[in-house]
């Protein structure tokens, strides 16, 4: 069931995850998940990524806007808990969102392309 899985997340010791940007064609507008005028908003209030359908800003902190107010998914918190997290990532559209994990302490370990690799290290 899905309060099943929910409680499994409560004892997570590692996460493996990638982010998504806020740009208007992100995934969550792809697949149908958000509008445009969605992410629009949650840009206006600071989102720089997304992780597991939830907006992330430059903190790393979560941004309560929609449509995580209907969504189910893990919460921060407990990826945060998890004693391995590892992001992987590719593209320098995602690097805003790469470095807003690292911020908010989403991240133990860090799987990049070159490209974002070397925009990181110059930062």
């Amino acid at each position: 069931t899905i309060a099943t899985q929910l409680a499994r997340i409560e004892g997570l010791d590692m996460v493996v995850y990638s982010i998504g940007n806020t740009n208007d064609d992100t995934h969550l507008v792809a697949a149908g998940m958000a509008t445009p005028e969605e992410i629009h908003a949650a840009r206006k209030k600071g989102a720089t990524g997304i992780i597991a359908c939830r907006f992330i800003d430059a903190h790393g902190k979560e941004c309560a806007v929609s449509p995580s107010d209907r969504l189910i998914s893990a919460p921060l918190n407990r990826l945060r808990t998890a004693s391995k997290k590892l992001l992987v990532v590719a593209g320098l559209e995602r690097f805003a969102a790469t470095q807003s994990a690292i911020a908010g302490d989403l991240v133990s370990h860090l799987v990049v392309d070159r490209i974002l690799a070397e925009k990181l290290l110059g930062a």
